[in-house]
């Protein structure tokens, strides 16, 4: 199920987190944000609350491996209180699961070098500041949900695009999946018969043009809806707890319909996708380099592999 895309991501992405030499006690203080906006060496505006932003390549590169390695290893933990949580109501079994889906989401986007930041105001006004040291006028933002996104990079500097955008993340990141999706079929071999084309065929075809879904709004429903206590005492949600060995029969065997049930199977046969995906890129650099992911390597708890 891995071919020409599957290189793609790769030789393109993973393999520049070869480079990324971390200790342990370093997982705990390098955070994302802050080693981006507090690294700034220079930067322009493009847009309407628009930047590109300048930071040293070691300095990104080091941000990204640490986001990728602990959403991915949150995403483990999710996945195993899913399959734990047999007792529990199917409401609260798929709440579970989404946050595995997008856990598993952003460690995916952080590989491929974008996501989204949430400024506060303490940040949003640093962020100012360092702008003003290199415009010729006086900026001043306010706190609220950035996306960004590598656009160019040198031998010691990756540009950002640093760019404002709307408050629900969580349907951002679903928007970003399903054209991620769509962007990884033009990756693919053009051979009709090629298993990974076949896949990403396969799930973009049940996502595309669905206004009236996405796993968050699924999650919501099932989340908030005091109605949702009718349907789990009258036995009307189910939430499978399907094994991620089975992913290809079950996404084989799956038929979409505009109904709860094929709501929450669609949801989960994604999030099994990106699971597998992520998890392979971690086992290609750790074939690399033993030392590769430090934090997974000391799990001892022996979450879901």
């Amino acid at each position: 199920m891995f071919g020409l895309n599957y290189h793609h991501i790769r030789n393109d992405y993973a393999l520049n987190l070869l480079d990324v030499k971390i200790n342990l006690r370093a997982y705990k203080h390098i955070k994302f944000k802050t080693s981006i906006l507090e690294n700034i060496i220079n930067a322009k505006e493009i847009g309407e609350k628009t930047f590109e932003i300048y930071v040293p390549r070691q300095i990104f590169y080091k941000a990204i491996n640490v986001e990728f390695e602990l959403y991915h290893l949150r995403s483990k933990i999710q996945l195993n209180d899913f399959y734990l949580s047999k007792n529990i109501s199917e409401s609260w079994k798929f709440t579970t699961f989404y946050y595995f889906f997008f856990f598993t989401n952003v460690a995916l986007h952080r590989l491929l070098n974008r996501g989204y930041i949430y400024l506060d105001q303490a940040s949003a006004h640093n962020l100012s500041s360092t702008l003003n040291v290199f415009f010729p006028y006086v900026t001043k933002l306010g706190s609220g949900n950035w996306s960004f996104r590598k656009i160019a990079e040198t031998t010691s500097t990756v540009t950002i695009e640093l760019k404002k955008v709307g408050s629900n993340v969580h349907q951002l990141v679903w928007q970003d999946l399903i054209l991620t999706i769509k962007h990884f079929i033009t990756k693919t071999s053009t051979k009709l018969s090629d298993p990974e084309k076949s896949i990403l065929d396969n799930i973009y075809n049940n996502i595309k043009n669905r206004q009236n879904f996405s796993p968050s709004e699924t999650r919501n429903y099932l989340n908030y809806v005091s109605e949702v206590a009718l349907e789990e005492i009258n036995n009307k949600i189910l939430c499978p707890q399907n094994k991620i060995e089975n992913f290809l029969k079950n996404l084989s065997s799956f038929s979409y319909s505009d109904n709860l049930l094929s709501k929450i199977n669609l949801s989960i046969i994604i999030g099994q996708y990106l699971f597998i995906l992520n998890k392979k890129i971690i086992e290609d650099l750790q074939e690399r380099e033993k030392n590769q992911f430090k934090l997974l390597n000391k799990d001892k708890k022996k979450y879901i592999s």
